[in-house]
């Protein structure tokens, strides 16, 4: 006897294992965490960054602006389509989130876990 597949599952499971193997992801995040970051850290009315690198202190580009942050942080689950959930951030987020690296790995990981 024949096996019976289900195309559809087939299909999300492979584009699923695609976008977690895929080695263009981490650039991805990189530089969407950065576009968000010069979006909104514009708003301080500072100079822009010459480079943000992934060890760039969160707090000290935000000045310390935890709504700022928080803004940027929920643009980046809307641009990825991934699910607020409020236990995460404790009630620094900066404690949370140290560095820009920091940010751009939890993102990261929640978008492989999708």
């Amino acid at each position: 006897m024949a096996e019976l597949y289900s195309f559809h599952s087939f299909k999300k499971r492979k584009e699923t294992t695609e976008l977690i193997q895929d080695k263009r992801l981490p650039v991805a995040v990189y530089q969407s965490v950065l576009y968000y970051i010069h979006l909104d850290v514009t708003e301080l009315q500072q100079p822009a960054f010459e480079y943000i690198s992934t060890q760039g202190s969160l707090q000290e580009i935000y000045h310390d602006n935890r709504l700022l942050f928080l803004h940027t942080f929920q643009s980046l689950l809307v641009h990825w389509k991934l699910l607020y959930t409020p236990h995460v951030l404790p009630e620094n987020p900066f404690a949370f989130f140290g560095t820009v690296g920091d940010l751009c790995a939890y993102i990261e990981k929640r978008v492989k876990a999708l």
